[in-house]
């Protein structure tokens, strides 16, 4: 190529001048010989842009351009030497800040036991705080001290990243951490990341610790039904039932005791009370105790019982219905018959008691006993007329006394609405009630056998 340098001069005729400048250096070897050289050209003066250009290049003896990947390999070292530099530079730095320092896990790992004995739990806690400090040089401690622009050391030590770096390289696991007793060992095993270690320069001891469990609490056992009683009301088999506590000591004081059934009871049935197992090892650590049985059972008793057959009410009680019965009617009769008519007899004739099918609506009637009576209506107009009817007064409810008594409401009675009529010699009167048994049968059995059993005593 006939180029010109700076000067106006070719440059294969400028050889000498480029040795004699010593500050610009030889590189690379000539374009291999069995590359044609470029055809000549005419030679021209470059224009000021590619003077300039060149100016900030050292000249060399040949002009041959130098081939494209022989570029790209000059690039590629160079970014090479630059990391490798980068990479010493910064384990340089690594030990002269912590180089060569070890931890002593015994340092800085405690373990805690918790609970009572036998339930006690274990907690591990690593002082990453301490640790982090532990690899600041002494000059840096100084600073940190003194609050020379570092502030506190915790602050300092989070500065640097110590605490988080250690603390993500550095794992502590226990074997055992639970169900334990005073006595027990427990072992904590350290695993580290070696390669976050080696960078810091540091190097890790002891990595299994083993502890003594201690100072769990003891506890004894207690019977904690001592003072535990169950009450029940009612009538069966509806009864009810209620835990009474009637305990001074502490720790029965806040257990938690419940029953498994506490209404619909019949004497003879079996309740359980329970403790919970909430909050049962707290009370343990509060008071030294713990139940010797968590649960009991009773037995269901002294609950009235509804009457269910006849034979159960006894000749008192039956007297004293049967005198409420009678007083209603005859006041009743006297009350509201017609001034010709009056109540000539009253012979009770029998009874029927109807028992409640389990679970059928019967509107509160467990049982219902109805007393049967034969009336005699006589009618003097015109002549007698006797006219004898049937009629029924109920009480309901009947409840059988653990004495074998019988608890039951004289006060709440009923009895018909059904009437029919009769003649008296020529005139018509009516009367509540029915002119057989059959209807009556029809009225207080019948129409209720879909829910209730029943019992009776006419023939």
């Amino acid at each position: 190529m006939n180029e010109e340098n700076k000067n106006g001069m070719p440059i294969e005729n400028a050889q000498d001048q480029v040795q004699n400048q010593s500050q610009q250096p030889k590189e690379f070897a000539l374009p291999p010989s069995n590359q044609e050289p470029p055809p000549q050209q005419q030679q021209t003066t470059a224009a000021p842009e590619q003077n300039a250009q060149r100016e900030a290049q050292p000249q060399y003896a040949q002009s041959m351009p130098y081939p494209p990947e022989q570029k790209a390999k000059k690039d590629h070292k160079l970014l090479i030497i630059i990391g490798a530099v980068c990479v010493v530079i910064a384990a340089f730095l690594t030990m002269m800040l912590f180089g060569g320092k070890s931890i002593d896990m015994q340092d800085y790992v405690t373990v805690s036991f918790n609970g009572v004995d036998g339930k006690g739990t274990a907690y591990v806690d690593v002082d990453y705080d301490s640790m982090g400090t532990k690899l600041l040089t002494s000059a840096q401690k100084r600073k940190l001290e003194t609050g020379n622009g570092w502030g506190s050391i915790n602050t300092a030590v989070g500065a640097l990243g110590q605490q988080w770096v250690l603390a993500e390289a550095l794992d502590c696991e226990l074997d055992q951490s639970s169900e334990l007793s005073n006595g027990d060992k427990v072992t904590v095993t350290v695993t580290a990341d070696k390669d976050v270690l080696k960078q810091l320069g540091v190097k890790v001891k002891h990595k299994k610790l083993t502890f003594k469990v201690e100072g769990l609490v003891e506890v004894s056992n207690i019977d904690a039904f001592a003072d535990i009683s169950v009450q029940f009301s009612g009538i069966s088999p509806q009864g009810e039932a209620e835990i009474i506590n009637n305990s001074s000591d502490d720790a029965c004081m806040q257990f938690d005791y419940s029953l498994d059934q506490n209404s619909g009871l019949s004497n003879g049935d079996t309740v359980t009370v329970t403790i919970s197992d909430y909050d049962l090892e707290g009370i343990a650590e509060r008071t030294g105790k713990t139940p010797e049985e968590m649960s009991k059972s009773f037995t269901v008793e002294g609950l009235q019982e509804y009457v269910t057959k006849l034979d159960q009410i006894n000749d008192t009680a039956r007297k004293s219905m049967q005198k409420e019965a009678e007083d209603y009617i005859r006041a009743y009769s006297a009350r509201y018959y017609s001034s010709e008519c009056s109540l000539t007899s009253l012979e009770y004739v029998g009874s029927y008691l109807r028992v409640a099918k389990p679970g059928a609506n019967t509107n509160g009637d467990a049982n219902r006993y109805a007393l049967v009576y034969k009336l005699n209506c006589r009618v003097d107009r015109d002549g007698i007329t006797d006219h004898p009817y049937y009629y029924y007064v109920t009480f309901a409810n009947l409840a059988l006394q653990s004495d074998g008594s019988i608890d039951v409401d004289l006060t709440d009675m009923r009895t018909t609405s059904e009437s029919h009529y009769f003649d008296a010699n020529g005139h018509n009167y009516y009367v509540y009630g029915f002119e057989n048994l059959q209807g009556v049968f029809d009225e207080i059995i019948t129409q209720m056998l879909d829910i209730f059993t029943y019992e009776t005593d006419i023939q």
